[in-house]
């Protein structure tokens, strides 16, 4: 029994280290992008960039919060439930292009009032240029 919490255990470890790791990667990559970036727009057009980055985070949010840890956890306990891990993945990913594709609707269709809302009445072509992102 001790050795099974043992390797629990270290599975967790493993996946907590992984998880940090990729978020230092993902931190670097933002920074390797935006320094270039700056130097290319300038003041105004970073300008622009950051209030529609503002407003996309909030659209990204809500595309993100929970729904992929619900999913992790009905896979990891597909077993248990008597369901199908590629069924579940595959209904997941059904779920998260009919939500994408909702909220970058969204997106679009409230970027001119989002960006007035913000004061950059300017950024609304940049949160139109971004929102197929999400």
């Amino acid at each position: 029994m001790k050795k099974k919490n043992m390797h629990r255990t270290s599975g967790i470890v493993s996946g907590a280290v992984s998880l940090t790791v990729a978020t230092i990667i993902v931190k670097l990559l933002g920074v390797l992008y935006k320094v270039p970036l700056a130097r290319i727009l300038g003041e105004e057009g970073m300008g622009y960039f950051n209030s529609a980055y503002t407003v996309y985070s909030f659209f990204y949010l809500l595309c993100t919060a929970g729904v992929p840890k619900a999913v992790m956890i009905l896979v990891s306990k597909a077993k248990v439930i008597k369901a199908s891990e590629s069924r579940i993945i595959d209904i997941g990913m059904r779920f998260f292009a009919v939500l994408g594709g909702g909220v970058t609707l969204l997106f679009i269709l409230l970027s001119r009032p989002l960006a007035a809302v913000v004061g950059s009445s300017k950024s609304v072509a940049t949160m139109l240029a971004i929102a197929p992102s999400i």
